[in-house]
């Protein structure tokens, strides 16, 4: 299965690109900025762009800390934005 695109829509960096995605639309959607959501998550600015930018190998850990934060289940961070 393939996106439009022709990347494999499982491929790791097709995976972490969609999930930063989410996760910065989630974030937006909350009115915080990448500076506000970061020292929510007491790690630096730089690190939330790399994550939302796809460019992190998230940890399960790590996801559920975002989850929390973000008031969703983990599984939504997966799932495409409506």
């Amino acid at each position: 299965m393939r996106s439009s695109g022709g990347v494999a829509l499982n491929h790791p960096k097709e995976l972490r690109r969609r999930v930063g995605a989410r996760i910065a639309e989630l974030r937006v959607s909350r009115g915080w900025t990448q500076e506000q959501f970061a020292e929510r998550l007491e790690v630096a600015t730089r690190y939330v762009q790399s994550i939302e930018g796809g460019a992190e190998n998230l940890t399960i850990e790590t996801m559920a800390k975002l989850a929390n934060m973000l008031r969703v289940r983990v599984a939504t961070l997966f799932a495409d934005g409506d």
